[in-house]
């Protein structure tokens, strides 16, 4: 797991990042933010980035503040995350996504164009990744899939 408690974060990167070529993933795991972001990408993060400390954006608290019921002294800031580069290596990678306050971000993901802006479309460049959404988060949706 990675340590998102270390105090030096570079060294922490850098011990993650040697597990991840010493044991490749069959299987990358992601959810979807309201903003479009997966991990703790967030928009404008590049879509070569590697793992690094990510600074949430104010939507990411707010989101986290009302999903888990804390204020926004309990609610993070930042993370340790992995990069584009790390997610896009797994041998399959899944993106699970429910609720109507995904709609939008599910539209853009599907429908919009593929920028940093919705940092969730750079799957749609991988030809191993599979989306899964409920009805409510595909309500916006104009075509079927």
């Amino acid at each position: 797991m990675i340590d998102g408690a270390a105090q030096d974060t570079d060294k922490e990167i850098a011990r993650y990042k040697e597990i991840l070529d010493q044991y490749p993933r069959d299987i990358q795991l992601l959810g979807l933010g309201t903003n479009g972001h997966i991990g703790a990408n967030e928009p404008g993060t590049p879509f070569d980035s590697t793992m690094f400390l990510a600074q949430h954006d104010e939507s990411t608290i707010q989101s986290t503040m009302k999903e888990y019921g804390i204020g926004r002294e309990e609610a993070p800031t930042e993370m340790l995350t992995l990069g584009f580069t790390e997610i896009l290596a797994a041998k399959q990678v899944i993106l699970l996504v429910s609720g109507k306050h995904k709609a939008e971000a599910v539209k853009a993901l599907l429908e919009g164009e593929i920028t940093p802006d919705c940092p969730a479309t750079a799957l749609r460049n991988s030809d191993h990744t599979v989306v899964i959404i409920d009805e409510d988060a595909a309500s916006l949706l104009e075509k079927e899939y």
